[in-house]
């Protein structure tokens, strides 16, 4: 457990170190002028629980999930061998490609399937989008892309540790960059790879731009699945939910799925 404590001290250390470095060339070229900074302190608050929750839990979780299931069917992991397609640094590229897939989907369900996003409004409510917006998840989420993501990436790849290594590394940083509130242009590049203009659309309040941009690195299956919304030349929209809630404190962001699950129940309840 001490071991454990001092790894999320270490990572919590350097994520606010780059928040910081984040927060200096927000300044510099914002999408937003003079965002408040009590919205990145909330989010920082909020990381520091919310990451804490992640250490303890997940690794036990992927392990009754995932662990269990492998050793009961061996067969039904690792269906694609790695190293018979692809060498060296490609390796890592493909299981970036195919991570976006099924996240692209885990992602899109969250916002299309009605009981599925009251957990991912949290995120979204965000009216400051920043770079310490990427941790602002409730904690169940990352709970949900065990099964979503991590189960079915696990029955697709066989992953050695350097591709797997090098996809974490490139997948835990990117969500850092396309969240900054930066007024940045990737142009023709967009209809490829997401930039913080593209996602920022995704966190639009407008109407236009509802449920669009759903990947996180690639635009391709944006793309292909008739979701891409491709910005305009300065196009930076505001953000927020639409009906304009807000959530200002740490307990409304832990209770607030949960809030909203049990007032259908209620009001269910009340109907019959």
């Amino acid at each position: 457990m001490l071991e454990l404590l001092r790894n999320y001290a270490w990572a919590m250390g350097q994520l606010l170190l780059i928040f910081a470095g984040f927060a200096l060339v927000e300044r510099l070229l914002p999408a937003e002028r003079a965002q408040p900074l009590r919205a990145s302190w909330f989010n920082a608050e909020y990381m520091l629980l919310y990451q804490l929750i992640n250490l303890l839990a997940l690794p036990l979780l992927t392990a009754l999930v995932v662990g269990r299931l492998r050793d009961a069917y061996p067969g039904a992991f690792g269906l694609i061998h790695v190293d018979r397609f692809f060498v060296g640094a490609w390796k890592a590229v493909a299981v970036l490609v195919v991570y976006d897939f099924f996240y692209y989907w885990f992602h899109r369900l969250q916002h299309e399937w009605r009981i599925l996003w009251p957990q991912h409004q949290l995120h979204h409510s965000e009216e400051s989008l920043n770079a310490t917006t990427t941790f602002r998840h409730h904690w169940l989420e990352d709970m949900l892309r065990v099964f979503f993501v991590i189960l079915p990436m696990s029955m697709a790849f066989d992953l050695g540790p350097a591709e797997a290594g090098a996809a974490v590394f490139v997948i835990g940083l990117w969500p850092v960059f396309i969240h900054a509130n930066l007024r940045l242009s990737f142009g023709p590049l967009s209809r490829v790879i997401s930039g913080p203009q593209v996602h920022r659309i995704h966190h639009s309040r407008e109407p236009q731009h509802l449920n669009r941009n759903y990947a996180a690195l690639l635009t391709l299956w944006d793309q292909v699945f008739g979701t891409y919304y491709h910005p305009g030349l300065d196009e930076y929209p505001r953000t927020g939910l639409a009906s304009g809630e807000r959530v200002t404190t740490i307990a409304q962001a832990m209770w607030l799925p949960f809030g909203i699950w049990f007032g259908w129940v209620r009001r269910r309840g009340r109907q019959a």
